[in-house]
């Protein structure tokens, strides 16, 4: 999810001492859904895909921060998340909101 909004202390809450002037201008969140209980090596091997898929976008202007979330249903998951960010459900919300992964509007 292409946030469209700079990154904060609160997206590293992990960083005791927070971002400090390393603040970029746009903040891309991953967030893998998962059924049961990840192996270490799983979760390094999706955070390196999701980081992969997200390095043309995340050189010089982006943060991205993968957040691995255990969920039974991936679908209410979905739809607490765009709600959260002012979206409607996932089954109204239109496709093309999900492919903005450009810095070129």
């Amino acid at each position: 999810m292409d946030e469209r909004r700079p990154s904060t202390d609160a997206d590293f809450l992990w960083l005791k001492e927070g971002l400090g002037e390393e603040k970029r201008k746009n903040h891309i969140t991953i967030y893998v859904f998962h059924a049961k209980k990840l192996l270490q090596s799983e979760i390094t091997f999706l955070y390196q895909v999701a980081e992969h898929l997200t390095d043309h976008v995340a050189l010089a202007h982006c943060h991205v921060t993968v957040l691995f979330q255990k969920e039974a249903e991936y679908d209410a998951a979905l739809d607490r998340i765009l709600a959260s960010k002012g979206y409607s459900g996932s089954d109204v919300t239109a496709l093309e909101k999900f492919f903005y992964f450009s810095q070129d509007g």
